[in-house]
């Protein structure tokens, strides 16, 4: 399999589909409740044995739950609109802290999640994807281990008071904040195995899928929508 193909951009061109969905009864039973804030939703429907970002048959269902959220949760015509945690999301949403901090304003750094639970099949190219961006992160954060072990052994060693620069500079800010960071957006993006556009309503939820996918599910009579 070819490893640029696996990990590459999808270019095809995305349909949406609509799949139902509904609010998990043990989330609305909380005396706080307020589907306007946060929220557990459940997919109702059953999906095709095909991968939804590539069109190619599964090989297996995987049970996980998407995490979505909005600063400030943004309104829309039913009252409510969040956006899946992508990568594009979170670095989106860290510049905008940082914005709002250099400014001087206030903002919430931990707003509210919601999240979406199914069963979603992926293919092996997914579960393959997976593992790569889950190991380069993972060779970041050894990478700093390694660092913090030769600085150790450079205060032990050396006779001067202070660090090389290049090996300070790799530490801080070199490993942290940034490596950190760049690790935590790759395990992010590792797990986004399914792409949703963002939620509007409790009932239903759009998928950006593969035409392949789009095909199979309309087989049994949904609409899929393209974009």
């Amino acid at each position: 399999m070819n490893l640029l193909n696996t990990i590459r951009f999808d270019t095809y061109n995305e349909l949406d589909v609509t799949v139902r969905t509904r609010l998990r009864k043990d989330s609305t039973t909380a005396p706080d409740f307020d589907p306007s804030a946060r929220f557990a939703l459940q997919l109702l429907d059953r999906l095709p044995d095909i991968c939804a970002r590539h069109g190619e048959p599964a090989v297996e269902f995987v049970d996980k739950g998407f995490a979505f959220r909005s600063h400030e949760p943004e309104r829309s015509s039913t009252g409510i609109r969040w956006i899946q945690r992508t990568v594009g999301y979170e670095i989106r949403f860290l510049l905008r802290v940082m914005y709002r901090a250099a400014t001087m304003r206030r903002t919430d750094v931990s707003p509210p999640s919601s999240i979406l639970e199914g069963e979603w099949p992926v293919c092996s190219k997914c579960l393959l994807a997976r593992r790569i961006w889950q190991y380069i992160g993972h060779a970041i954060v050894l990478a700093g281990i390694g660092l913090l072990i030769a600085v150790l052994i450079g205060t032990q060693i050396s006779t001067s008071d202070h660090l090389p620069v290049p090996l300070g500079l790799a530490l801080f800010p070199g490993w942290f904040p940034c490596g950190l960071v760049v690790a935590t957006l790759l395990y992010q993006h590792s797990a986004n195995l399914v792409l949703f556009r963002p939620i509007t309503n409790h009932d239903k939820v759009w998928i950006r899928t593969h035409p392949g996918f789009a095909d199979a599910f309309e087989s049994d009579g949904t609409t899929s929508e393209a974009r």
